[in-house]
């Protein structure tokens, strides 16, 4: 899928800029954000990591003959509900620390990585969307699931770029 790819190839730029900039810096490293960080990282890895397995449970589902009408609902619900809790436990410690985007070049960085995934799951709200009215209009089964295969496919590759943002993020204030 190349939104795969593009986004790939996106993070890969904003992990390289933020490696550059943590290895270029003179002086301190910004300052550790407060002690729930680790916390509120460890969370947010979990609500993506959850909010993938509800996706792959509906997957699993769908493949089943005759699925319950609500399954898409409720994992594409779960899913989605959980991302917006691993965006928030992905931005509170930032915001906790007061990282300003304008005030220094790792704040924008930062912010920078967390709104690229921010947008992304906003394009996993409208791949949702579509998703979900291919079902309300009976065109999404075990046999027409193509919609499905490529949101899962974007859901697990956001999930990973997800896990490996706020991993990044905490080694940086940790390690720096």
């Amino acid at each position: 899928m190349v939104l795969v790819l593009v986004l790939a190839t996106l993070f890969a730029c904003l992990v390289f800029s933020y490696l550059f900039l943590w290895n270029s810096t003179d002086g301190d490293w910004p300052p550790l954000p407060p002690a729930k960080s680790l916390a509120s990282t460890l969370l947010a890895i979990a609500a993506w990591l959850a909010g993938s397995a509800a996706i792959e449970w509906g997957s699993r589902r769908l493949r089943a003959v005759r699925m319950a009408r609500a399954v898409p609902w409720m994992a594409l619900g779960a899913g989605l509900v959980l991302v917006a809790v691993a965006l928030f436990f992905s931005i509170s410690p930032q915001v906790a620390a007061g990282i300003d985007p304008e005030a220094t070049a790792y704040g924008a960085i930062v912010w920078t990585h967390l709104c690229c995934q921010a947008l992304n799951a906003l394009v996993l709200l409208l791949m949702s969307a579509f998703v979900l009215a291919r079902h309300a209009a009976r065109l999404l089964d075990a046999q027409q699931r193509a919609a499905w295969d490529s949101l899962r496919l974007l859901w697990h590759y956001i999930t990973a770029q997800g896990v490996l943002m706020v991993v990044l993020l905490e080694a940086g204030t940790r390690l720096g």
